[in-house]
């Protein structure tokens, strides 16, 4: 449940996407970035390799510095694996800073405008990639934003699954930078 009747809508509203790159994560990591790297290996270790990362692996006293840039998104899928809603569960301080605060809602929902609608249909599309792959993935895009310099956003996607099998939320952690 929201903590108020309308979220927090960011500043950030007239950002234009200039350029956009999504790569699913396998076993080359060298086009990730320094904190995108230190996450695969936390989530790595913390499950062996052997599975699927699921919440309970995520233990925020472990990963503090990352906190402030962390979404989840919980997934709803139908019996095809196809995403029918996403609902988010938590939004980092920082990330809320350049999104706003969507805590509870889900990105289905009618209160949202054209910008927020499409970020969506990338996220689903992605998230739709990393349940067909069962891996993680990357992306990176640059934004123009009207009144100030472009912003680049680079972000880490990491599926869990609260069985071990059955992708049912992802980890986001965004990296955004001026240039």
């Amino acid at each position: 449940m929201p903590l108020s009747d309308e979220p927090y809508i960011s500043h950030r509203q007239n950002l234009k996407l200039v350029g956009y790159e999504c790569t699913v994560i396998k076993d080359d990591h060298s086009s990730l970035t320094k904190d995108q790297k230190c996450l695969v290996d936390y989530f790595a270790k913390r499950t062996q390799g052997k599975r699927l990362a699921n919440r309970q692996d995520l233990n925020p006293a472990e990963i503090v510095s990352y906190l402030p840039n962390v979404i989840l998104f919980d997934l709803k899928m139908d019996e095809n694996k196809k995403i029918t809603d996403v609902i988010v569960r938590l939004v980092g301080t920082a990330a809320a800073d350049f999104y706003g605060e969507y805590t509870g809602y889900s990105l289905f929902d009618d209160i949202f405008d054209k910008s927020v609608t499409e970020a969506r249909d990338r996220l689903v599309s992605e998230a739709e990639i990393i349940v067909g792959e069962r891996l993680p993935m990357t992306t990176f895009t640059e934004q123009r934003v009207a009144d100030g310099p472009n912003v680049q956003l680079n972000t880490l996607k990491i599926p869990f699954a609260a069985n071990g099998k059955d992708i049912d939320m992802l980890f986001m952690y965004l990296e955004v930078s001026t240039k």
